[in-house]
């Protein structure tokens, strides 16, 4: 008798170990060309269900930069907080976006098991009908991750919600409390950190621009040897005209990927964390916490080169 439940207990376990390892190897196979083929089976689901504006699809002009696993990540969590609103918007609770596998690492994987995450909450919006209708997408291959952040970006673009400052003013306070937990980090006074100041009478355009000056200056903060990061600080084509709800969000979650990434390189095990909505805020609440965010990285650079002004010094 206690043989067989001993050769039972052995025979579970087995299986519970080999599905680990069937997880793990198939997590391991997983390329950017497996994350497309779920980014067009996310927009089959999206399209099924009339959450694409096809005009606005039809005009998106595609972005140039190159871009790395950090910032396909982002975007597919960009997505995940727009089609969010939707669900919210149709009394449907989301769960949550899974964490990624890896502190260290961002892989393929977990980009499509976040991408795949979506498609499956966009099951309770659908009819029978629409159930039915199939969103399966043909297989593809020789894709970087430039061209899943792309066709992720075209989705995340295309979608019928709206984009207000409230959902905009999130992604900015976790932008500045990162910055100033990387300010603590080396060596900062709270006492000396800059005001958030009262501004008004600001524009998306105006967000958009400082938020782009942040970029630029998190640029600069990382060709600093303790700060570099894979490929260094990405600056995208920055647009002119007709700046979009659309174009100050993608951004403002391009420098989020960025800032978590310089805190990585940092050996910080802590982020900030996206703060839950806050109703009726305007473009100029968003403004002033990314101007501050964006002192906050000047003052670092500031301090980064005392500090390498003193080394030189001693030497």
């Amino acid at each position: 008798m206690a043989s067989t439940i001993q050769k039972t207990g052995i025979f579970i376990l087995s299986l519970f170990t080999a599905g680990i390892i069937a997880t793990v190897a198939l997590a391991n196979n997983t390329t950017p060309s497996h994350v497309y083929q779920e980014t067009e089976r996310l927009l089959a689901a999206l399209r099924s269900i009339g959450q694409i504006n096809e005009k606005a699809y039809n005009a998106y002009v595609p972005d140039t930069s190159l871009r790395h696993p950090r910032h396909v990540l982002q975007k597919a969590r960009e997505c995940n907080m727009l089609v969010t609103k939707i669900l919210e918007n149709n009394d449907i609770t989301p769960r949550a976006f899974p964490e990624r596998s890896s502190p260290s690492e961002i892989r393929p994987a977990d980009v499509k098991k976040g991408v795949t995450h979506i498609v499956e909450q966009l099951q309770a919006l659908k009819t029978s009908d629409q159930n039915e209708a199939n969103t399966e997408s043909p297989p593809v291959s020789g894709k970087l991750p430039s061209d899943v952040y792309n066709n992720l970006k075209h989705i995340c673009d295309s979608l019928t919600v709206e984009i207000i400052p409230s959902d905009v003013y999130r992604i900015a306070s976790a932008i500045r409390d990162n910055a100033i937990m990387i300010y603590r980090q080396r060596g900062g006074d709270v006492e000396e950190l800059p005001p958030l100041l009262r501004v008004s009478g600001k524009e998306p355009e105006d967000v958009y621009r400082e938020t782009w000056s942040f970029m630029d200056n998190l640029r600069i903060l990382a060709l600093h040897p303790d700060f570099a990061i894979p490929g260094g600080v990405i600056l995208p084509d920055q647009e002119q005209w007709h700046i979009k709800p659309q174009n100050v969000i993608g951004l403002m979650n391009d420098a989020l990927a960025e800032t978590e990434t310089i805190e990585y390189v940092l050996g910080m095990n802590n982020r900030a964390q996206i703060p839950p909505f806050v109703a009726g805020k305007i473009p100029s609440d968003v403004f002033a916490v990314i101007y501050q965010a964006n002192r906050i990285v000047e003052k670092i650079i500031d301090s980064e080169n005392e500090r390498i002004k003193e080394i030189k010094g001693e030497q």
